[in-house]
């Protein structure tokens, strides 16, 4: 069973790749509050535990968008890191009522920017090595 689709819309892995990382984000900082509540963690680390949880997300969601689109769309799949970002910063801004911050605002969608690039490199150095990997013995 193929993994990419030579014909098909490149929405349709970025989103599956997003939502992976908007669930591993939401269940990462799930855990982090848990520990936090507890005491293991501290309060005052709370801004970092989340920009690391989102960081996780988007290379996820990068990483899976690369390993999912064909070949001559792969620039594609960085866009998944973003898309996690917009999300959780519309439910924070809209639904929550929470104030955005452009400081943090923007050194957060340049870390999810960067973590996209990242995931989609591993993702594609992971196809490139599983794809000839046959070749080695």
């Amino acid at each position: 069973m193929r993994k990419t689709n030579e014909g098909a819309s490149p929405v349709r892995p970025v989103l599956f790749g997003a939502t992976a990382g908007l669930l591993a984000t939401l269940v990462l900082m799930l855990v982090c509050a848990v520990l936090v509540h507890q005491g293991t963690l501290g309060e005052e680390l709370i801004p970092t535990i989340s920009l690391a949880c989102l960081v996780a997300g988007c290379m996820l969601a990068s990483f899976l968008a690369a390993r999912r689109l064909p070949d001559g769309r792969l620039a594609i799949a960085v866009a998944g890191g973003p898309v996690v970002f917009l999300i959780l910063l519309a439910v924070c801004a809209l639904a929550l009522s929470q104030p955005v911050r452009f400081g943090r605002t923007a050194v957060s969608l340049l870390c999810a920017v960067a973590a996209s690039v990242l995931g989609t490199a591993v993702g594609i150095y992971m196809r490139t090595k599983n794809k000839h990997s046959h070749l080695k013995k």
